[in-house]
């Protein structure tokens, strides 16, 4: 795992964390310390460039919320079919 950026909401301090499993990177969203969700930001990420435009585009807006970006906007693989469906 390798840690991005570090930015701090009202909840509390957070960042973002890159990690590679099976070939695949994954941009994730955890809390500094012990409680706190942990958001999925982007599940699929093709190479170095892409990571640090999305953890670029990111953190400023966690900054200026009153939380994470991703705790507002769920995401959505396209071939994930929710409760609804």
């Amino acid at each position: 795992m390798t840690t991005l950026r570090h930015y701090t909401t009202a909840a509390g301090a957070r960042a973002l964390v890159a990690q590679t499993i099976d070939g695949r990177t994954a941009l994730t969203d955890v809390p500094l310390g012990d409680h706190g969700p942990v958001y999925l930001v982007e599940p699929d990420i093709d190479d170095a460039s892409e990571l640090r435009a999305i953890a670029a585009e990111y953190a400023p807006a966690a900054n200026s919320s009153a939380g994470p970006p991703s705790s507002s906007t769920p995401r959505r693989r396209p071939d994930d079919r929710g409760p609804d469906t």
